[in-house]
């Protein structure tokens, strides 16, 4: 496979120029990959365009592969916890908030109640709907 190599990979990784030698090895580490350690080999041939080589990146690093799948696994076991928690937060604070607009109800009922009997006691509800002695009568 060829390819154009610029000055840089990715902004991060800068290429030396090559040696006098025929190949040249480069040690180097990706910042943004899984995988810790490759190993860029490259060719220059003598009489074509410097800037076109051949690449070949081998990973050997299998150790990190299955503790990145160990500490995925462990992410997702930590976000279901976590989903789980926030569901039982929301559904408390749905609980109190129903258990609050009960009791304001009840208040309101009870202070509907209350002003009602001290406007009778009053005698501000004389003449309206409101006032016990001219409304319907109860048979006992």
């Amino acid at each position: 496979m060829n390819l154009q190599i610029s000055n840089s990979i990715d902004s991060s990784l800068q290429l030396p120029k090559p040696l006098s030698s025929h190949k040249t090895i480069f040690f180097t580490q990706f910042p943004h990959s899984s995988l810790s350690q490759h190993i860029l080999r490259t060719k220059f041939p003598h009489n074509k365009n410097p800037r076109k080589c051949k690449l070949r990146i081998t990973a050997s690093n299998s150790l990190s592969l299955s503790s990145s799948n160990q500490q995925d696994s462990e992410s997702i076991q930590l976000f279901e916890k976590l989903k789980e928690s926030e569901r039982e937060r929301v559904n408390e604070l749905e609980e109190l908030e129903r258990k609050a607009n009960v009791q304001l109800d009840r208040q309101l009922v009870m202070a509907s109640s209350w002003n009602r009997a001290l406007l009778t006691l009053r005698g501000k509800l004389k003449g309206t709907e409101w006032d016990p002695e001219n409304s319907h009568r109860i048979d006992f």
